[in-house]
């Protein structure tokens, strides 16, 4: 939801971007169903970033950026039991 805030997504017209990358939308795989936790393996990294700017443009892409350093942050924290 930070995310969503932070760049400015508050009326959720970029919601595809995170249904892409959690759950494999143009893909045909829904990552999070199929590798619960391990889902972040897939599309989140600077592929994926590449992948929504060509496909959906610059903003999109931002969105996409935020959502994976937010997670790797989340998972980061996690992981630490900082959360």
């Amino acid at each position: 939801m930070f995310d969503k805030l932070f760049f400015g997504d508050i009326h959720n017209q970029y919601s595809f971007v995170h249904q892409i990358l959690d759950h494999g939308l143009d893909t045909g795989i829904d990552y999070v169903k199929e590798f619960g936790v391990h889902h972040r393996k897939f599309l989140h990294d600077q592929r994926g970033i590449d992948y929504v700017l060509i496909n959906y443009g610059l903003q999109a892409s931002y969105i996409a950026h935020g959502h994976i350093v937010l997670d790797k942050i989340w998972s980061h924290a996690k992981r630490k039991n900082l959360i």
